[in-house]
């Protein structure tokens, strides 16, 4: 019996060298080289890198005259309000339309034939409604900054 136990005691003492053999055999699984270095970081731009062409003002708003000469009639009087442009507006939205965020509000009169804005360059399309106190329908034009020619707006009937 007692060679039954030195022979089980052996093939316990084989079984944990081979176990422990295994187990320091696989290791973990990276390598013993160093990680590779992360990319370099984009360089931050500085105010000497920067170039602007010679015909760019750095302007950030625009002056827009509107000449309303054609709309004006004696025997009309009519009001004009200028928008920020709100996007598909028509004749019945335009009666819903909000009316204290416009940038110009007044009456049309002989005396006073074109208004200038100052324009911030985030405002690129404006609407004017024109209403006439004798119709019950406005007149409502668009103007774009993308597709302007000047920095004049020609208001006239068509």
């Amino acid at each position: 019996m007692a060679s039954i136990t030195a022979l089980s005691g052996m093939l316990k003492a084989a079984f944990i060298v081979i176990l422990a053999g295994q187990l320091l055999a696989c290791g973990s699984d990276s390598d013993s080289s160093p990680p590779p270095p992360p990319p370099p970081a984009a360089s931050t731009p500085q105010i000497n890198d920067l170039t602007v062409s010679a015909d760019n003002e750095l302007r950030s708003i625009t002056q827009l005259r509107i000449d309303v000469s054609e709309l004006i009639n004696a025997n009309k009087r009519a009001y004009l309000s200028i928008c920020s442009d709100p996007g598909e507006i028509n004749n019945s939205a335009a009666i819903s339309m909000q009316y204290n965020n416009c940038l110009l509000r007044s009456p049309l009169d002989p005396g006073r034939t074109d208004f200038t804005l100052t324009l911030p360059n985030h405002i690129g399309n404006l609407i004017a409604i024109v209403w006439y106190f004798d119709t019950a329908q406005p007149r409502i034009f668009r103007w774009q900054r993308a597709s302007a020619d000047n920095d004049v707006w020609l208001l006239h009937e068509e």
